[in-house]
Order: structure tokens, then sequence, then C-alpha cells
């Protein structure tokens, strides 16, 4: 009897240790009948302004029979598929076009396209990936400002909002509007930017396209900045000028945690309430103008308030707490002085921890008296 258990037992030890080998035996080897030249495809920077970017992968039918490609889909509208649909004999080619939309999609994008067959019972993965670009608020083929002899888009870019282990890029048109050849180098850059060309070499009459990339690092903390750009413009190798671009940099915190989470209505953050228009109507010509902005916790975290910021130097801002217990509020005062006779429309930014909002902007229009 005791013999029997001990055989018992070391027959199913010996059973139980070859079940993974049983289950990796009976699992389907990765399926290789339908063979991509590539699986991702990287654009790099997209021109938003430019329209749709198109790429297409292209496979080859190496099993024994017809393959078909019932159907393909994508993570979102932005990216449309076209795919082959005739059935692909063994040893042709097939293909699947992926065509993306960057307009209102600033930023980078990963995309990911499933494709299924009549092979498989899992789809095959393809990824697009890319870094939509802006003029950075200026606007295509209109040269608005001049930078020495050049003439460019935008002599202020703004950044979409950057945020530590993310990138964004904006985009400069600089044009020679003269008879002779000029030389552009960056001289100096802000720090977490880079350019695409650091020597740019224009002929006589001739437009050329100026990348900004920023990517901020851990290191980077929350903050609304303005930063220059020193360029150096030569001609023959003589120096003409040394001029500068503005980037516009509103850098948020990285929100790590919060990145996979899709619903946070109910999760414990910060959130903030306040008015976004002011219409001060006329205000009188030399003579400043008092307000304040009220900003209210209405989440159920601390609400931080990192920085405050207008580009137009006639308004003052200063806040009274950057700190808020959930239920607490502050204001942000400003002081508006205009010497001179126009009209005032310009966005004060509020930068805080709120993650589904961190960055805040508040329009303030003003018109002095005659």
């Amino acid at each position: 009897m005791k013999k029997a258990l001990t055989y018992l037992f070391v027959h199913l030890f010996v059973i139980i240790l070859g079940i993974p080998s049983i289950l990796l035996a009976q699992e389907a080897e990765p399926y290789d009948g339908m063979l991509f030249n590539e699986v991702t495809h990287n654009f790099g920077i997209v021109d938003e302004e430019k329209g749709p970017v198109s790429h297409t992968f292209t496979f080859t039918n190496r099993s024994d029979k017809p393959l078909v490609v019932v159907r393909v889909t994508t993570d979102c509208g932005c990216t449309t598929p076209e795919y082959t649909t005739q059935a692909v004999n063994p040893g042709e080619k097939g293909y699947i076009k992926v065509t993306f939309n960057p307009q209102g999609r600033v930023g980078t994008f990963i995309k990911n396209i499933r494709v299924f067959n009549n092979e498989l019972v899992e789809p095959v993965n393809l990824q697009i990936r890319g870094n939509v670009s802006s003029l950075g608020g200026g606007e295509p083929a209109k040269m608005k400002a001049s930078l020495g002899p050049l003439r460019v888009t935008a002599s202020y870019l703004s950044f979409p909002l950057l945020a530590p282990g993310r990138q964004n890029a904006v985009r400069v048109v600089l044009y020679n509007d003269n008879d002779f050849s000029i030389e552009a180098r960056i001289v100096s850059l802000p720090q977490y930017v880079h350019a695409s060309e650091p020597i740019i070499s224009f002929g006589p009459h001739e437009p050329i396209e100026l990348h900004f990339i920023a990517a901020p690092d851990s290191s980077a903390k929350p903050s609304i900045c303005d930063q220059p750009v020193s360029i150096a413009l030569f001609k023959d190798g003589q120096a003409l000028s040394t001029e500068q671009l503005w980037l516009h940099m509103a850098v948020a915190p990285s929100f790590e945690e919060l990145r996979d989470v899709e619903d946070m209505s109910s999760l414990p953050l910060p959130q903030s309430s306040l008015n976004t228009w002011y219409d001060l109507g006329e205000i009188a010509l030399g003579k400043p103008y008092e307000g304040k902005i009220e900003v209210a916790n209405v989440g159920k975290k601390p609400l931080a308030i990192y920085s405050i910021y207008c580009k137009d130097k006639a308004i003052d801002l200063k806040v009274d707490r950057t700190t808020l217990s959930p239920g607490e509020k502050t204001f942000i005062r400003y002081r508006l002085l205009l010497p001179e006779a126009r009209k005032f429309s310009e966005n004060i930014e509020i930068l805080t921890n709120d993650p589904q909002a961190p960055l805040r902007k508040v329009k303030i229009i003003a018109q002095t008296s005659k």
C-alpha cells in the first residue's frame, strides 16, 4: 500500500511538472503569415495647418493560403485606415495605409492600428507616432514681424502646455526679403529647448521653416515665463545684427500618477473655480484701474497656485494666497494702467496643481475713454 501511494505521488508530481510544457506546446506559435516590412512609423514633426499626413505599411503573405484583411480599427477618428480589400495570395503583397489628421492635436501623439485577417484571432498591431507643431500664435503665409533684415510669421511664439517628460514644438517661418544671401546662427536658447537647425543659410527671397522643440526634464518646476532666442545674422561672413525671438512657455506638474486614469471625477483632487471673462468697459486714460479675480478651491485636496502671468506689462498682478484648502478662496489683484489711448485685450494665465485644468486663462478687456 505504501509503495502504491509513493508511486501515485511520484506519478502525479511528474504530471504536474509536465503541465507547463504541455501547455506551452499547445500554445499557438506566433503567426508570421502576415509579415509587415515595419510595424511602427515615426512621422517626426507634423505641421498642424498643413493638413493630414499618411504612411503605408506593406505586408507579404508568407502562408500557403490566401489572406484576407477582414477589418482595421484605430484609436480615434483622427486616424483613418485604408487597406487591401482583395485576397492576397501566397507570396504576394498587401498594404495598410494610415492617415493622421493633426488639426487641433498639437503635441506628441501615439496611435495604434489593429489589423484583423481571416487567419488570426488576435490582430496584428501597428503604431504611428509623431509631434504636431503649431505656428505658436502666428499665421501661415503672413509675415507679421521683422527679425532684422528677415521677415517672420511671429516674433513671439507660444508653446502648448508643457510638462516634465513630454515635448512640444512650435514653428516659425523666416523669409529673406532681400537680393542677397543671409546666414542665421542660433546663439542661445532657453533651457529644455533645442532648434531643428542651428545654422540656416537663406538664398535671396527664400523662406525657411525653423522648429523649436521644448522637452522639460524631471527637474523642471511648474512656471510660466517668456525666454529669448538669440539669432546672429551674417552677410558674406560679416555680422549684420543679433536679433531675438521670444518663446512663451508654461510648464505644468507632471501628474505622473494620474497619467493612466481615464475618469478623475471621483478622485479626491484639487479643483479651481473662477470667472474667465472680465469686460471693464471704458477706463480713464493715464489713471490706474484696480480689480480682482476670485479663485476658489472646490476640490477635495489643497490647491496650489504656482504662477500668474500676463505678457502685457500695462497690468501688474499679485495673488493674496498661493495655497488653498478645500472650500477656501483667494484673490488675484490687478492694477491696469494705460498711459496711451488703446484697447486692452489680454489673457491672465494662472498655473495650478488642478490636474483637470492646470492652466486657466482669464480674459480682461478694457478701452481707454476719450
